[in-house]
């Protein structure tokens, strides 16, 4: 094995490349840049007896960008509503209803459990109180995988070109 050969070139260039792009999905695996969450309204009473807070006093994070469509049918367990034009809404997303008239206090959380091509109906998995269709019902788009963000890319990018690089100047 000739000991400064193209295969020696090839492991550096090669590991440069996984480093680089293993660094950009952690860097890119951590908390979303650009989305901040809101405190939603508590819509328990605050006991003077109690001392500590209570898990159901805790305020629920929301995303602020989260889109918000009108309820159109209400049953006991299901919240219907039209997709508009969010084609990103898939099953198993999760959902909040919120009342617009007492300041976005949470009313339910919910989760989406069925689409089709211009509706979509999430199931109420815990509520604060009775859901009506003149509250808002408020989905977060999901985040892209690793894989499919510019950051990874850009980082594989970068790792190719400084590998590429350190193999032509150690030649």
């Amino acid at each position: 094995m000739n000991p400064g050969g193209a295969r020696p070139r090839l492991y550096r260039w090669m590991t440069g490349l996984l480093l680089t792009a293993a660094a950009g999905a952690c860097r890119s695996a951590g908390p979303v840049r650009g989305v901040s969450t809101s405190p939603v309204a508590n819509t328990a009473p605050a006991r003077a007896s109690d001392n500590a807070p209570s898990a159901r006093e805790a305020p629920h994070r929301i995303p602020r960008d989260a889109a918000r469509f009108p309820i159109e049918r209400v049953t006991d367990s299901t919240a219907s509503f039209r997709l508009e034009e969010a084609r990103w809404i898939r099953t198993g997303l999760p959902a909040w209803v919120v009342d617009g008239a007492r300041g976005d206090a949470l009313v339910a959380r919910l989760r989406v459990t069925r689409r089709d091509s211009l509706s979509a109906t999430a199931l109420v998995l815990s509520q604060a109180a009775v859901v009506r269709p003149t509250h808002v019902l408020l989905v977060a788009r999901p985040t892209p995988p690793w894989w499919k963000r510019g950051v990874f890319w850009s980082g594989a990018a970068l790792g190719a070109a400084v590998g590429l690089g350190g193999a032509s100047l150690s030649r």
